[in-house]
């Protein structure tokens, strides 16, 4: 869920210029969304935003790291605290693998004989006959 500032989409924006970008593909949040952070320091990236929105509409920097903090985009203070949770282990009770469908032996023989018929059809030397119109 987008959270705007004004009907101001920041996140969409910053996310489209590559301000904002996946900390690591395997690590995910709770709902499934990959976890996002900014990628440079906060100073640049909201004097982009305030050069975007235009000089009518004033932005904050607490008000810019709360929007992104509502969207679910890590804001880290140093390289440190950022290392500290690449390197945190991922729990891995979390990750659901996906399974094989289960077909019954059945509906597997149908299929095939389906398939079997579908190419004997596409693989035929007999010329289609074509309808005469009847007039």
């Amino acid at each position: 869920m987008t959270i705007y500032w004004n009907n101001i989409n920041i996140t969409g924006y910053l996310k489209k210029n590559l301000w904002i970008g996946q900390i690591d593909p395997w690590r995910r949040h709770d709902n499934g969304d990959p976890v996002l952070c900014l990628l440079t320091d906060v100073d640049p990236a909201l004097k982009v935003v305030q050069g975007w929105v235009g000089p009518g509409i004033e932005l904050t920097r607490t008000e810019f790291v709360k929007n992104l903090q509502q969207n679910n985009i890590f804001v880290f203070r140093s390289v440190d605290e950022f290392e500290k949770y690449k390197n945190k282990k991922i729990d891995n009770t979390k990750l659901v693998l996906k399974q094989k469908k289960n077909i019954s032996e059945e509906r597997r023989k149908k299929l095939s004989e389906q398939m079997k018929t579908i190419n004997s059809q596409k693989h035929s030397t007999e010329i289609p006959s074509i309808p005469k119109n009847p007039r």
